[in-house]
């Protein structure tokens, strides 16, 4: 099982949010930085199945509220309506 780690230790704007997810993703550089691209390579470019753990996600939520909202919708469909990619994520 492949392993991703997301590091948010440090991240206070939205392009900090981004490439933290690009980098702990393996993203290429080439990743928009919104949640659609996110998506979008989450389901079709990242090596499952994966485990994505992430540090320092939920400190974010009153600094970054909107991106974090946007990343748990995220996580929350590719868990239920492409659940065969068999993610698991550990949010801290």
């Amino acid at each position: 099982m492949k392993q991703y780690l997301i590091d948010f230790s440090g991240v206070k704007t939205h392009d900090e949010f981004y490439n933290a997810i690009i980098k702990g993703m393996e993203f290429p550089k080439w990743c928009g930085d919104n949640p659609n691209a996110i998506f979008d390579l989450m389901t079709g470019h990242a090596e499952t199945p994966a485990l994505v753990q992430t540090i320092g996600l939920k400190k974010l939520l009153k600094r970054l509220n909107t991106e974090v909202q946007y990343l748990y919708e995220v996580i929350d469909i590719v868990k239920t309506e492409y659940s065969y990619l068999q993610y698991r994520f550990v949010i801290t």
